[in-house]
């Protein structure tokens, strides 16, 4: 009966095995001349706590993460960084993860 039950955690906890997720996080700037841009006050925090997530799940993410103060170093997460919404619509199109 124990073993059935670890094998149905096992189970539940790496459901997301071999899918790989993308997640956009922080706020994302977006310039209206050259000294002011339009923005959001994303803190980027739920994007971060739904990468560990999917990640412990199994998931490869690859996390886009726009200016933030939170130091995530997690070497199982594809962290790329960007400030402007041009910036994040390269590392989309650049990106590796045919999603």
């Amino acid at each position: 009966m124990a073993i059935k039950k670890k094998q149905e955690t096992r189970g539940k906890r790496e459901n997301l095995r071999g899918r790989r997720i993308l997640i956009t996080a922080g706020p994302t700037w977006v310039p209206i001349d050259s000294v002011r841009v339009i923005s959001n006050i994303a803190t980027g925090r739920t994007g971060i706590i739904l990468a560990r997530q999917a990640r412990k799940k199994g998931a490869k993410v690859t996390l886009f993460l726009g200016p933030s103060n939170i130091n995530l170093q997690d070497k199982s997460i594809d962290i790329r960084h960007f400030k402007f919404f041009n910036d994040l619509t390269a590392c989309f199109f650049l990106s590796d993860n045919k999603i």
